[in-house]
């Protein structure tokens, strides 16, 4: 069933994330779940991180984002900041903002980090040129969201957590894998954009026709 942007946008005015309240001490990121319309979908775009020995999340899918900043007046400045840089995508132009999702504490290597994520969620309203900072993006990947919202690929990761393996749940499209942090943000997403199904002993709901195409 397609998923119409005003259904999207409705979920996500009817969410009162979830805002963390932490010591002082933690540091705070951001990142942006970002939809783009094709024909009768979406897709949500992922990046797949740059390797760096000492990123906790080195070559890992995730959504375009980092650590705000001292420059950043709050992290959702820090989101669009994080997006330019990485993507080359100006949202203030090219997207709409339609929520934001739950306050995550992160974790890395499988330890608690001192650090809240902070997720954003927009809409491409026109398609421009994605430019990749290579220091940190090896690649863009866009995945459908009706394949998502079908399970296709979801399953569990066996991650090996100091000789010990631990199942974690996961997303696999193509050669890729979703898991972790990210998985966490947008299995919330994937939730809070379900479309309802008919219950079937509403009358009205049987008679209302079927469904929309993205907006």
């Amino acid at each position: 069933m397609p998923v119409s942007l005003s259904h999207i946008i409705a979920r996500l005015s009817d969410h009162k994330p979830r805002e963390l309240e932490v010591d002082p001490s933690f540091r705070w990121a951001a990142v942006s779940a970002i939809l783009r319309p094709r024909a009768h979908d979406w897709e949500i775009l992922f990046i797949k991180r740059a390797a760096h020995d000492r990123d906790p999340w080195s070559g890992h899918m995730a959504f375009p984002g980092g650590q705000v900043d001292p420059i950043d007046p709050d992290a959702h400045a820090a989101a669009l900041r994080e997006v330019r840089e990485e993507v080359g995508l100006d949202l203030t132009r090219s997207g709409r903002f339609l929520g934001q999702l739950n306050d995550v504490r992160a974790t890395g290597r499988g330890i608690r980090l001192p650090m809240v994520v902070r997720p954003f969620v927009y809409s491409l309203q026109e398609e421009p040129e994605l430019i990749l900072n290579t220091d940190e993006v090896d690649e863009i990947v866009w995945i459908p969201l009706s394949s998502l919202l079908a399970g296709d690929g979801a399953g569990v990761f066996h991650y090996d957590y100091h000789g010990t393996p631990v199942a974690l749940p996961c997303f696999r499209f193509a050669s890729y894998l979703i898991w972790g942090l990210t998985h966490l943000m947008l299995s919330e997403l994937l939730e809070l954009v379900r479309p309802q199904l008919p219950d079937p002993d509403d009358r009205s709901s049987l008679n209302s026709g079927g469904g929309h195409e993205p907006e």
